[in-house]
C-alpha cells in the first residue's frame, strides 16, 4: 500500500472506532487534554455532533488547561474545565502512599 493509502485506512478505522462508541440514547462528551489524541478523537465526535461539551482536569499554570482550551475553541465545543490545586492531589493519595513517599526522600 501507498502512504496515501495506508493514511486513507487509518482515517476510515478511526472514524468507525470513533462512530460505533457514539451510540448513546444520552448527551455524550469528550475529556479533552489538548494533546494530539484527545483533539482528535474530539474532532471525530464532533463531526457527528452538532453541540458538544468538552471537559478538563488541569493545574492553574499548566501548559495542557491552554491548549485545551484552544482545541475546544477551534472546534467550537461548550468547554468545562476543573483547576486542580496541589493539595488536592495529595488528600487524593492512598495514606500508605504519602507514608512510602516520605520516607523515601
Amino acid at each position: 500500500m501507498s502512504w496515501e493509502e495506508r493514511l486513507a485506512e487509518f482515517r476510515a478505522r478511526l472514524r468507525a472506532v470513533v462512530r460505533k462508541r457514539l451510540m448513546a440514547d444520552v448527551p455524550l462528551g469528550s475529556f479533552l487534554r489538548g494533546g494530539l489524541d484527545s483533539s482528535l478523537i474530539t474532532a471525530l465526535i464532533r463531526e457527528d455532533r452538532t453541540k458538544m461539551h468538552t471537559f478538563s482536569v488541569a493545574t492553574e499554570d499548566g501548559a495542557d488547561r491552554d491548549y485545551a482550551q484552544h482545541v475546544a475553541g477551534l472546534l467550537g465545543t461548550t468547554h468545562h474545565e476543573y483547576l486542580l490545586k496541589p493539595v488536592e492531589i495529595w488528600e487524593a493519595l492512598p495514606a500508605d502512599f504519602i507514608t512510602c513517599f516520605k520516607q523515601s526522600l
